[in-house]
């Protein structure tokens, strides 16, 4: 397993990653909105069905990616396998921050942004929903992505058999109260509490010999 301190960007991977695939998912949505230059019920619904099931598939691959790229670079191995089977079960859970399962709150924001179509009447109201949308969506990405990247810091230390860990924080101005409190603190690793405590939460657990 690799050494993992205070100055280890373990979200270098996943930020890479996730600018790449922001840029998939924006041109989608722009190709959405292209689409409906008016409107109408049934074109609508297929166009954001078709957008949905697109910007979900990118996603999902992204978040794959993520996961077997940071396990390969922090357990120093490559396991395919193990990681696609882990994952389903991930997606399978409630988010830790949200509390949605990723496929249910994929369906809820399909369907929130056909209501919100459904109630507007021109092209740049239609722009704005699709946009707030989009926002919706990124934010929700870059959450998960940051979940993938701590729920797979936490396999390999309990693969590794890791006792001890402490918590630190990003040492930045943007470092919330409740997580700053907690920095430098050691916990027995099945003890610990799990980041992340909030959205974009940068917190980490780095394993620790206990003096």
């Amino acid at each position: 397993m690799r050494t993992i301190t205070r100055k280890t960007d373990v979200f270098a991977i996943r930020d890479k990653i996730v600018r790449i695939y922001l840029r998939k998912i924006l041109r989608r949505f722009k190709r959405l909105n292209n689409s409906l230059m008016a409107f109408d019920e049934v074109n609508a619904l297929s166009a954001v069905n078709a957008c949905y099931e697109e910007v979900i598939s990118m996603t999902v691959e992204a978040l794959k990616l993520t996961a077997k790229r940071t396990y390969k670079w922090l357990n120093e191995d490559d396991d395919d396998f193990f990681v696609d089977l882990w994952l389903l079960g991930f997606f399978d859970v409630p988010d830790p921050v949200t509390h949605y399962k990723f496929y249910d709150e994929a369906d809820r924001k399909r369907s929130r942004l056909f209501e919100a179509l459904e109630s507007v009447s021109t092209r740049a109201e239609r722009k704005k929903q699709i946009d707030i949308a989009l926002r919706y969506w990124t934010k929700q990405f870059e959450q998960t992505a940051d979940d993938v990247v701590e729920a797979v810091i936490h396999e390999v230390y309990q693969r590794n058999g890791v006792e001890y860990v402490m918590w630190v924080t990003a040492h930045d101005a943007r470092v919330c109260i409740d997580c700053a409190v907690k920095d430098g603190k050691i916990y027995p690793f099945d003890k610990a509490p799990l980041p992340p405590m909030h959205y974009n939460c940068r917190c980490r657990l780095i394993p620790v010999l206990k003096k």
